[in-house]
């Protein structure tokens, strides 16, 4: 892992008001390549907004402090750059991993800004499934329009215009004078939460990838999914159609692009239901609802331990699956 030396760190490394204690400060990641998917912020709607990376991030530096007559802080500005390095560090430490990639956003002229880093996730099995990195989005502004936010997941959706911005644990902190306290606090917290809900749902996919799931199990699957309201009509067609494209390529010889996903398995069932929607779910941003029943039923198949070749199909019970509204 890439640390700063506090001693002595650069400029754009050095924390002004974020105590990171004894948490190392972590070195920037490059921007996302091309091969990242769903890695860069959002622009729609944001006419005025630009992306940037972490260096040209820096080059935008907040105001001055505001205060009251009777000398407390009534607007505690922290730089763009002093959070992103706060997110990054807090965030490596807590999941033991060096982040892959960053990219941020500005708007109004760098007085709001949006961001989002990515970290690798290394299952119990070794395997690191690209498709599902940890991703951490953050925002804050120097006007008071936003405050410092946050959130985490494999599917966080965050954009320029301030509008998107939607994960695991979101999170918010006034910009008061305890406002540098409790943006730590809550960012241990958030980092604690990844850890513990992100990286479990990676897991669950992991184990997935090892249960075979053949055509016949996954028609099974996408008709329960359909059937308790779980995907919409439009959602079942674009799954079992991406299910075939990815089946085919497979099939054909390949083993990148789609055909990564058409080896049979629970793992390439669950992408086919979300992967192939652009609303990737494998977190538990809702305990109810479409993404919580599309992981409970989606474990219900994997107890059984799978499909087998031909027409059999295992048997499985939804008993649990009570709590889900029309399911």
């Amino acid at each position: 892992m890439q640390l700063i030396n506090t001693t002595a760190p650069s400029v754009a490394y050095q924390m002004h008001k974020l105590d990171l204690g004894s948490t190392p400060i972590v070195k920037a990641a490059p921007l996302p390549d091309g091969s990242a998917m769903n890695a860069q912020i959002m622009m729609a709607g944001a006419d005025r907004a630009k992306r940037v990376s972490f260096a040209e991030l820096f080059e935008y530096q907040p105001p001055a402090d505001t205060f009251k007559e009777t000398g407390v802080i009534k607007h505690n500005i922290i730089s763009h750059s002093e959070l992103a390095n706060a997110f990054r560090s807090i965030y490596s430490e807590a999941l033991n991993a060096e982040p892959v990639y960053e990219t941020y956003a500005i708007a109004r002229d760098g007085l709001q800004f949006t961001g989002r880093i990515a970290f690798p996730y290394v299952a119990e099995s070794g395997r690191v499934h690209t498709e599902y990195l940890v991703s951490v989005i953050m925002r804050g502004s120097y006007d008071k329009s936003i405050a410092p936010s946050g959130a985490y997941g494999t599917d966080t959706r965050v954009c320029a215009n301030m509008d998107i911005f939607s994960g695991d644990g979101l999170w918010k902190a006034r910009q008061t004078a305890d406002m540098p306290k409790n943006v730590m606090e809550r960012l241990r917290e958030s980092a604690a939460g990844a850890k513990q809900v992100t990286c479990g749902m990676i897991e669950k996919y992991d184990r997935w990838a090892d249960i075979p799931c053949p055509d016949m199990l996954f028609y099974s699957y996408l008709g329960i999914l359909r059937g308790r309201n779980v995907i919409t009509p439009t959602l079942f067609s674009k799954a079992l159609n991406y299910w075939h494209a990815c089946r085919a390529a497979y099939d054909a010889g390949e083993r990148a692009g789609l055909a990564l996903h058409g080896n049979g398995t629970l793992a390439s069932a669950f992408q086919a239901v979300t992967g192939s929607l652009h609303s990737i779910v494998p977190n538990s941003r809702a305990k109810v609802g479409r993404s919580g029943a599309a992981t409970m039923i989606t474990d219900a198949v994997a107890a059984t331990g799978g499909g087998v070749e031909g027409v059999v199909i295992p048997e499985f019970t939804l008993e649990d699956f009570a709590q889900f509204e029309n399911i």
